[in-house]
């Protein structure tokens, strides 16, 4: 088999079968040399044969032209070129031509291919440098990406660590805004306990207030008020031991006591109001941080989410550089095997272009330069007692004794030329 041309290469004997007759050899030798020569299709004493046993195998090898016509031409081979050219008829001359025509054809297929693949063994070298630069650059591509995966997975550690800080500032916001609403509940119930004090003041004050227990609950409430927000303790007893007496009973002392209690309740009333007022203002602000602190914990937590998507996509881009770099790899290590592939592919399609120059184009030309000879050679394919037969018959037949020429004009007729 032959790998040029895109066919198969047949042997001699497929591209021509042997149809003739052999002669009967003296000996076994004989018998098996000759018979190898019937299956080659070539045989030393007929060149004719031979010659168009070359030509019919190239045009039955000729990747050109389909099968079928190179079955028709393969047929016409033998009754169009075995002729002299100037014998030839005239359907004779238009086969021959045609034989012609397929061979320059295939060998104009041959020398494309022989172009072709002469073009890649001269780039040979160059896609070695190729493949090595791919080889190269894949290596430096990998390296960034494994670069990029080590920063991304920093940047991701330290994006964690902003957002466990963002956590606990927003968690201590939280305490302070809950100890600053603490304080204030406390604050409004002191003022509440103080306002519950004053309305105890106007209720004594009252004339008209003539029941002896709710002015000892009132003027009670009063002093336990001051107890606790540390009021002067003989102040408190005096105040106790005025209330008790009716208001028209009381002295000028008395009304000073009264006065005096009175200003220290008010004043805590007013300085309690002006701390809820501070402290309304501190809990916003505090309320202010806590939202803030949530909104930068929020954002840090977004920053490591983004963080981590890079760093996925990193490594991803890394496994692909990966595999870039294997494939550039297996690239750069079979251009030895790949350059043996179309050196060999050239060395090949040179040979099958030699092949076809020195055989069927020679022996075509060879044909088309014979010239008819003045005795017709006896053909293998006509056995030797069929003309001694016809030369017989002609002779009792009133021709005469068979002769030398007869016998050729026979063979002649015989093999259509």
């Amino acid at each position: 088999p032959s790998s040029s041309g895109g066919g198969v290469r047949l042997s001699l004997t497929q591209a021509m079968p042997m149809t003739a007759k052999k002669r009967a050899a003296k000996s076994q030798g004989g018998i098996a040399t000759k018979r190898l020569q019937a299956d080659r299709g070539v045989s030393e004493a007929n060149p004719l044969g031979n010659h168009c046993a070359i030509i019919a195998a190239a045009i039955n090898d000729a990747a050109p032209l389909p099968a079928g016509a190179r079955a028709t031409l393969c047929a016409l081979v033998a009754g169009a070129c075995a002729t002299p050219p100037l014998e030839r008829h005239e359907l004779q001359a238009q086969a021959a031509d045609m034989v012609g025509s397929a061979l320059s054809a295939a060998e104009a297929e041959l020398e494309r291919i022989v172009g072709e693949a002469s073009a890649q063994v001269d780039a040979i070298h160059k896609d070695k440098a190729a493949r090595r630069r791919a080889l190269d650059a894949a290596t430096w591509a990998l390296a960034e990406a494994r670069a990029a995966v080590a920063q991304r997975e920093q940047a991701l550690i330290a994006a964690r660590r902003a957002a466990a800080a963002k956590v606990k500032d927003l968690q201590k916001q939280r305490r302070a805004e809950m100890r600053a609403k603490l304080a204030r509940l406390e604050m409004s119930k002191d003022a509440d306990v103080i306002q519950q004090a004053v309305e105890a003041l106007h209720g004594l004050q009252c004339a008209s207030m003539t029941c002896t227990a709710g002015k000892k609950r009132l003027a009670r409430v009063v002093v336990d008020v001051g107890g606790r927000f540390n009021m002067d303790a003989s102040l408190l007893r005096s105040f106790l031991h005025m209330a008790s007496k009716e208001p028209i009973a009381r002295q000028g002392f008395d009304g000073i006591i009264m006065r005096n209690v009175e200003e220290a309740i008010v004043g805590l009333a007013m300085g309690f109001e002006r701390t809820l007022v501070s402290s309304d203002a501190t809990l916003a602000e505090r309320s202010a941080a806590t939202t803030a602190a949530h909104a930068a914990s929020a954002a840090a937590e977004a920053t490591v989410t983004a963080e981590e998507e890079a760093l996925q996509s990193a490594e991803q881009e890394t496994e692909v550089r990966v595999v870039a770099l294997r494939v550039a790899d297996q690239a750069s290590s079979n251009w030895l095997s790949d350059a043996k592939v179309v050196m060999d592919a050239y060395d090949h399609a040179v040979a099958d272009l030699h092949a076809l120059r020195v055989g069927a184009l020679a022996s075509f030309g060879h044909l088309q330069l014979s010239t008819p000879k003045p005795h017709a050679q006896l053909p293998l394919d006509v056995p030797a007692q069929s003309l001694t037969k016809a030369a017989t018959e002609a002779g009792a037949a009133g021709v005469g004794k068979p002769t030398v020429q007869m016998c050729s004009d026979l063979a002649v007729g015989h093999i259509g030329i």
